[in-house]
């Protein structure tokens, strides 16, 4: 209910803060350590059943690959980057639904955007370090660089104590080539973005409560 245009109004409208979604992950063990992973998931709007991310059938997360307990995941597919992976934990503009977000969510942290055409890599935990690497392909024959995306990071924890920092860099992300990494999706204003390039970092520590 508001005073829209001066009148009273009553509409039934999806939730923004934690959207619907309906998901599926799979893992099928193939011996040895290893095994074959995936996941679909989509968002839609509850009230008219409409695919949310652009009218995606799989918006949210679209991918599959393999895990192996010493050497880690590849995947490919449609993924988040480590700006969400790794630091949404520090992020007070997540943790208060966003309302301390970055402008534009410039850093990606309230999940903007995903990376399409992308191949992700995630470590195994090696004394308490681990990284991630992202590298998302424009897909777009004689320009290589046009809306391609990567991204970086990595995590010590020892304990309560944890820090982790991440950089992502979008080469012309937009609708110049809507086929690329970062595409109808992109949070960012109205006109042409050569390039982004946010590094962040955070620091947590856990307390225990009695």
């Amino acid at each position: 209910m508001n005073n829209e245009q001066g009148a009273h109004n009553f509409k039934l409208l999806s939730g923004a803060n934690q959207n619907n979604r309906l998901g599926f992950k799979i893992s099928e063990d193939l011996g040895g350590g290893t095994k074959a992973v995936a996941q679909l998931e989509n968002g839609f709007d509850v009230t008219n059943g409409k695919f949310g991310q652009g009218g995606r059938m799989f918006g949210r997360q679209a991918y599959m690959g393999l895990s192996n307990n010493a050497m880690g995941t590849l995947t490919a597919g449609r993924q988040y980057d480590m700006f969400w992976d790794y630091l949404t934990a520090y992020s007070a503009g997540v943790a208060i639904g966003g309302l301390l977000a970055t402008p534009g969510d410039a850093d990606n942290l309230m999940r903007s955007w995903r990376y399409s055409n992308s191949i992700k890599y995630v470590s195994p935990t090696m004394r308490g370090v681990d990284f991630e690497a992202l590298y998302a392909f424009s897909n777009a024959s004689g320009e290589f660089a046009v809306n391609r995306a990567f991204s970086a990071g990595a995590r010590y924890v020892a304990g309560r104590f944890q820090i982790a920092a991440a950089y992502v860099q979008l080469d012309a992300p937009g609708t110049v080539n809507a086929a690329g990494a970062v595409s109808d999706d992109y949070a960012g204003a109205p006109f042409f973005l050569f390039r982004s390039s946010p590094l962040n970092s955070g620091v947590g520590l856990k307390m225990a409560v009695a």
